[in-house]
């Protein structure tokens, strides 16, 4: 057999779920992907959080590209989405929501992607997570809104919205792949 006759190495592609982890407010509503590998020698996992009050249902497009090598969860806020509501459905709310959902799962480190105002509940995250939040990558100009300081925590700005990274487009492709290389450094 000669190089050119090999059958070609098919990449596989992760596999997408719907899931309910428990909270303090109830269920929480998850949009997951998980690697082909089952989850065995994965990159860190990344956290895709919508501002609070949203849906994470515009995450779904970037679960497959994301979700190669690492496990994806994408969270519906308290009281949007399918998640059950919070007496607030806020910034702390939200916040909290994943605080708990990375303790369920005992999710020691993790990487977030936050859209617009999901930079608010990652400053709050931060706070709470006790250095378990390490890279933070902001779309929608949520990097204007807010100054992340924090020791150990690398952040990346990303200028096109979520909506557009999950579009495809051809200037957002370029950008999906620096966010990936972002991610993937040491």
């Amino acid at each position: 057999m000669t190089l050119s006759s090999r059958p070609k190495r098919r990449i596989l592609a992760p596999t997408l779920r719907r899931a309910y982890f428990e909270c303090r407010f109830g269920q929480l509503h998850v949009y997951q992907a998980i690697p082909p590998g089952g989850g065995f020698d994965e990159l860190t996992t990344l956290l895709c959080l919508p501002a609070p009050q949203s849906a994470a249902a515009v995450f779904q497009p970037l679960l497959v590209p994301l979700g190669i090598d690492r496990s994806v969860f994408a969270i519906d806020a308290p009281g949007a989405g399918q998640s059950d509501p919070a007496a607030t459905n806020d910034v702390a709310a939200l916040a909290d929501a994943v605080l708990d959902f990375l303790h369920s799962l005992r999710i020691p480190t993790a990487h977030v992607l936050a859209a617009g105002a999901a930079a608010d509940v990652v400053v709050r995250l931060l706070s709470l997570a006790e250095g378990r939040i390490t890279r933070i990558a902001l779309c929608d100009g949520a990097a204007t809104r807010i100054r992340l300081t924090a020791p150990g925590v690398q952040v990346h700005s990303i200028t096109a919205s979520v909506a557009a990274l999950a579009a495809g487009q051809a200037d957002a492709q370029a950008q999906v792949g620096q966010l990936r290389a972002f991610l993937d450094a040491p």
